[in-house]
């Protein structure tokens, strides 16, 4: 059964290795005769001489900047071989060239589709994808074009025309990798809910305009015996911010069946790690705070209670969807 596994194991490898050794990426180098598979007939019912087949598929670069991981799409125009075929009699460096030029147009589409869609912050992700939607109809038209226009690589004239124009074209498109990334939130404003066990552990969300945080208080220590509500509600306003830091003060109320507390202090967060996506317009981030803060406790069949509070978290997860 052992030698059975091997076997197959070797035999998918190498399946795996050809189907790979297929594979033609653009910025692999030049159409040649390896692209196609040459023969010497036609396949059934085709009356063409030569096919090349290219696809546009999707690859992502992840880019860090200290604390920030940002998830942008770069593309890959790659053709393979297994799909492409040309006749031999017909092979020559003027039908290599055309298909070049076929190779290098979608080549130029993708470098556009991939600014558009990396820096592109004001747009929605539904907006993107219709913009590249229509680069992709547009890139489909120019291949047709080139064509018609060289009766399919024939015209040697017309073909070095093109040449020229899609040399030109590829110079001055280069993908830039200078990612804009919009603000996390559109408010300075937050509302916050806390539910759980005084002195333990603590569940919360904040929301700002288009901004939901899910924390988790580990540790909240009072300085007196007098127990927090274990329900709170909060306003808070973010007075500082830059790339790890945020500083905002706040306000509680807070309940349970004994007790009614109001409480205000500041707290800060440090975000230790952050992603973006640039086409989906997700954002995400993960951070560890602490606030310092006074709280008024009212309690059924005590006395009332002022106490100085620490309470140090970590927030689960941030997400933006636009």
């Amino acid at each position: 059964m052992k030698n059975v596994f091997t076997v197959l194991a070797v035999l998918l490898s190498l399946a795996v290795n050809a189907q790979q050794s297929n594979i033609k990426a653009w910025y692999e180098g030049p159409v040649t005769a390896d692209h196609f598979m040459v023969v010497d007939e036609l396949p059934q019912n085709t009356e063409r001489y030569l096919k090349f087949s290219i696809a546009m598929g999707e690859n992502r670069k992840v880019v860090k900047d200290r604390n920030m991981r940002i998830v942008a799409h770069e593309g890959l125009v790659y053709t393979n071989r297994a799909a492409n075929y040309i006749l031999r009699d017909s092979l020559n460096d003027r039908l290599l060239e055309y298909a070049q030029l076929q190779f290098d147009i979608t080549e130029y589409f993708r470098r556009k589709i991939v600014n558009f869609m990396n820096n592109s912050p004001q747009l929605s992700s539904d907006d993107i994808w219709l913009q590249v939607k229509f680069m992709e109809s547009s890139m489909h038209e120019a291949v047709l074009d080139l064509e018609e226009a060289t009766d399919t690589g024939r015209d040697a004239g017309v073909l070095a025309d093109y040449r020229h124009e899609v040399d030109s074209l590829l110079q001055a498109t280069v993908v830039t990798h200078r990612y804009s990334i919009p603000r996390q939130t559109e408010s300075r404003l937050g509302l916050s809910c806390e539910l759980g066990f005084p002195y333990s552990i603590m569940f919360g969300i904040d929301y700002m305009t288009g901004n939901s945080r899910y924390s988790l208080t580990l540790a909240d220590h009072g300085a007196s015996d007098t127990q927090l509500p274990a329900t709170l509600f909060g306003y808070g306003y973010r007075i500082f911010e830059n790339r790890s830091w945020e500083l905002y003060p706040f306000l509680n109320v807070g309940m349970d069946i004994h007790s009614t507390c109001y409480s205000a202090g500041i707290q800060a967060r440090l975000m230790y790690w952050r992603q973006y996506n640039v086409v989906s317009k997700q954002y995400a981030d993960a951070s560890a705070y602490c606030k310092v803060y006074f709280t008024h406790s009212d309690h059924r069949d005590l006395d009332a209670a002022n106490t100085i509070n620490l309470a140090v978290g970590l927030d689960i997860a941030t997400l933006i969807s636009r």
